[in-house]
């Protein structure tokens, strides 16, 4: 990280409301089948997708305890399918986040990192559970679990470079079961962190609230969405009513935003809608972060799938968008490949 991080408190911060409209909607047409099952590759749950400058896609399966990657036509580059504890093995790898250089993932052993050819490179371990993870070729941002800043900056020998941002006010007489209370941190701030050489976004996947802080860990944005329909309710649910009175049951599944990147100067934010045909990618200007476009999915073959994660290489000709779904009339996990136009 070139600058140092510090608690920095601002009285000037720039906080938008926008309602949320169906403006210049795109719809992405059919999607095929992304052809990585022709290496013999089945995934045991929805992958986590990056992808680089040269076209190329990365895969983490969480329940296979895997990292794959192929070329834009879906050859396998390279497989990574041991668990365990050493040096280079995964087990039940959740985060994933790439650099010009490297791949930097969690897991239960730690924070891990390979280079783009899946050797393994180095590993440190934090003490706390990671809830989201970006990183840029020197520091390595995470949102913690039950840690009081709402981001923490490891350089990648595990050292703690600072922390910045304020976590959410949690009412914990809402949730007065120790069971819950305890989990209560990880439920309030399960999230997105996107990274761009200047600016840190934080995007809540229940609320839908995107915050933005520079590289010294000012607040200098954030963002509202007035009418979103899964974070009106979940913000109802955790912050007004909680365990005690949701009479249908707090539950973290139903998240309005499941991934998110940058390309191109601007923000994407996968909408997540469970069990819907109809999910959607919203893409924000990076400086306003004021919606610009909507992209709809389709469903494929008639079958309705759920959308969890996306990734959209930054090359420039024959751009692609790599969706990791979930198919519930055959319940299998697939990756479907869009011809993606801005």
């Amino acid at each position: 990280m070139k600058k140092t991080i510090y608690f920095l408190f601002t009285l000037l911060v720039i906080i938008s409301v926008e309602t949320y409209q169906m403006t210049n909607t795109i719809d992405l047409g059919e999607g095929k089948i992304f052809p990585i099952g022709k290496n013999d590759i089945f995934f045991k749950t929805t992958p986590i997708l990056k992808s680089d400058k040269d076209g190329n896609v990365y895969f983490l399966d969480n329940l296979a305890h895997s990292l794959y990657k192929t070329d834009k036509d879906g050859n396998l580059q390279f497989s990574k399918t041991n668990q365990g504890q050493g040096p280079g093995d995964l087990q039940f790898p959740s985060k994933m986040d790439l650099t010009e250089s490297g791949i930097i993932v969690w897991d239960f052993n730690g924070i891990s990192v390979f280079n783009l050819n899946g050797d393994f490179d180095v590993r440190f371990r934090t003490f706390r559970e990671p809830l989201a993870l970006a990183c840029s070729t020197d520091t390595v941002y995470v949102v913690e679990r039950n840690n009081k800043a709402l981001i923490t900056a490891y350089n990648y020998r595990g050292n703690i470079l600072g922390e910045f941002g304020k976590k959410y006010s949690i009412n914990l007489s809402l949730y007065d079961d120790p069971k819950i209370s305890a989990g209560a941190d990880l439920m309030f701030h399960l999230g997105n962190l996107v990274f761009n050489n200047e600016k840190i976004y934080y995007i809540s996947q229940l609320f839908g609230d995107i915050f933005v802080y520079d590289n010294y860990g000012k607040l200098i944005n954030k963002k509202e969405f007035e009418n979103l329909d899964i974070a009106s309710k979940n913000k109802k649910a955790f912050f007004q009513e909680g365990w005690k009175h949701n009479k249908i049951g707090i539950n973290i599944n139903n998240r309005q935003f499941n991934d998110a990147l940058w390309l191109d100067g601007d923000l994407y934010l996968l909408a997540f809608k469970y069990k819907d045909i109809k999910s959607e990618i919203l893409r924000l200007d990076g400086q306003t972060l004021a919606i610009k476009s909507v992209y709809q999915f389709r469903s494929i073959d008639g079958n309705a799938f759920g959308v969890y994660y996306f990734t959209i290489p930054d090359i420039t000709k024959s751009r692609p968008l790599y969706v990791s779904t979930y198919d519930f009339e055959s319940g299998s996990a697939q990756v479907i490949k869009y011809d993606f136009k801005k």
